[in-house]
């Protein structure tokens, strides 16, 4: 049950990552005069049917289209610009702590020596294949919570590109003096962006800490047993 809900979390966070996109897209592009505009043929439109209401399939559809389909359609085009962002991001904070990095490099390549040693395949074992070792070793929570942290971190990264052009586009929208208005909004969709982006980054690098230290116990204990079996 936990592993449908963490399935079902996925397409939710994808979809409230297309709507926020979408009002990003909404707030840029439509102005006062343009809604009211398209109130207005809205209006027209209603009046030029004479009362008659479309079926209901084909409201249904509509319906379906525009608040689901359309929505995560939107989400799922905006996510490779997001990735490149974001790793070009991360790629630039992992240099402000070389030291750091180093040592959860280290830990890193330690679980990925334990578990070829292990299996006894010389190939590259990516994180996700780390997390099909803990699920070999019967630890479903331990895995649980790991793919739930992965989701949400994925879920922030994916959001902060957005949600920070939401607040300049918004302050830029409502500031009425023209000379400034950019400059401001600009400036603080930055900060945001940027503060984000280094939260993110920081739950992603303990994120992986998590994970690599929970094969290494794994497998230190799977042989453990395996050599109290034999």
């Amino acid at each position: 049950m936990d592993r449908k809900i963490n399935a079902a979390r996925t397409y939710i966070f994808e979809y409230v990552v297309g709507v926020l996109w979408l009002i990003d897209l909404g707030v840029l592009t439509l102005d006062r005069p343009t809604a009211v505009d398209f109130a207005r043929l809205v209006r027209d439109l209603g009046v030029a049917m004479g009362g008659a209401t479309p079926p209901t399939f084909v409201t249904g559809f509509m319906l379906a289209v525009a608040g689901v389909v359309l929505p995560y359609c939107t989400g799922l085009a905006f996510n490779p610009v997001t990735y490149i962002v974001m790793n070009g991001v991360y790629a630039v904070q992992r240099k402000w702590k070389p030291a750091a990095n180093r040592s959860h490099e280290d830990l890193g390549v330690c679980a990925v020596a334990r578990v070829r040693q292990f299996v006894g395949v010389d190939a590259p074992v990516s994180l996700t294949f780390r997390l099909l070792m803990l699920l070999k070793y019967r630890q479903p929570r331990v895995v649980d919570h790991l793919i739930r942290t992965r989701d949400e971190v994925l879920f922030r990264a994916q959001a902060i590109l957005p949600v920070s052009l939401l607040f300049g586009t918004t302050l830029w929208r409502n500031i009425d003096v023209n000379a400034i208005a950019f400059p401001v909004a600009a400036s603080v969709g930055i900060i945001v962006f940027i503060a984000g982006a280094y939260d993110v980054n920081v739950a992603l690098n303990h994120w992986i800490l998590d994970l690599n230290n929970a094969v290494l116990v794994s497998v230190k204990g799977e042989q453990a047993v395996s050599k109290v079996s034999a």
